[in-house]
């Protein structure tokens, strides 16, 4: 949803937000951004939570909106708050997969398949602007300067003094393994055996999971936090992330880390990472071998000693 704020904050500069959403971290994710005043959290599935849904929508509906937007092509329920909403326009897709009543329902035809690009466009082609005249802005969590500095007092201690000019960048590794990546402990091995292989003069650090276990046998020293924009401040000071197709790796990108995304399931095309010098590589059918020579041949890798001495 950040690429749709930033598109309203530069179009109504003085516009208040609120935001209606199931993510328990939006508060974590939006509360830099000025221009957003409430966010009301609803429940994924609203028959799972309905005391949390009638609460967050009686609450909602005390404010006269100018405008409620349902930027979710396929999500019904997006549709049914817009609907429940006390707002004079209501923007959205008219789509077969929603229902409902709107005063201004956009067409999905040249919509982008990426759910960060669709939520933009439709506010575009809604207003009656040219969707594609300029680029779309990136997703993007705003961090003080006093977090990105803690950020790298973090990464000190785990690896050591860092020299902003001379220091050997490092990388950071999500290894995600089981769930939908289909990747497993054997397959990183491999890949990172590949990946080391193939770069020198750079260190590495693994992030580890919720289990605060690593996935690839402590090869590498390890940072573990449970808060969420603890973890963005580490992100937002590693020369490169690589990351399975998951939260971290969208949230190093939203940093504005360079990040390589493996995706080997989801469509890269919905869910990938898009602009900045972030990457995507595909792995179906790829060994880990080839797929380390895939990341290894990104031009990636070639920006990084710039990007640490000019910050």
């Amino acid at each position: 949803m950040t690429p749709l704020v930033q598109e309203l904050i530069e179009i109504y500069p003085g516009a208040e937000i609120d935001i209606a959403i199931a993510s328990t971290l939006a508060v974590d994710i939006f509360q830099l951004m000025t221009a957003i005043q409430t966010i009301y959290t609803v429940p994924e599935r609203f028959l799972r939570g309905p005391v949390r849904t009638i609460a967050a929508v009686l609450r909602f509906r005390r404010v006269l909106y100018d405008l409620v937007i349902d930027g979710d092509p396929c999500s019904q329920n997006g549709r049914l708050l817009a609907r429940l909403a006390n707002a004079r326009y209501s923007l959205g897709y008219a789509s077969p997969m929603k229902s409902g009543h709107l005063t201004h329902a956009v067409g999905s035809e040249g919509a982008p398949l990426h759910r960060g690009k669709a939520a933009v466009f439709l506010l575009r082609r809604g207003l009656g602007h040219e969707p594609h005249t300029k680029e779309y802005l990136l997703p993007r969590i705003n961090l003080t300067d006093a977090e990105r500095q803690r950020g790298m007092r973090t990464l000190e201690n785990i690896v050591g003094p860092i020299s902003k000019i001379w220091s050997e960048p490092i990388v950071g590794v999500y290894a995600d393994i089981g769930g939908h990546s289909g990747f497993g402990s054997e397959w990183w091995g491999r890949f990172l055996s590949m990946l080391e292989a193939g770069l020198s003069g750079y260190r590495f650090i693994e992030i580890i999971p919720e289990t605060a276990e690593s996935t690839v046998g402590w090869r590498y020293p390890v940072f573990y936090t449970s808060r969420f924009r603890r973890m963005a401040e580490v992100l937002s000071n590693l020369a490169i992330c690589v990351s399975a197709d998951c939260g971290v790796m969208q949230l190093s990108h939203a940093c504005g880390t360079p990040t390589v995304g493996l995706f080997s399931v989801t469509n890269p095309e919905e869910w990938g990472l898009y602009g900045g010098k972030s990457e995507v590589v595909a792995t179906s059918h790829k060994t880990p071998e080839e797929v380390a020579w895939r990341v290894l041949a990104l031009p990636i890798w070639s920006r990084t000693y710039m990007r640490l001495a000019f910050p």
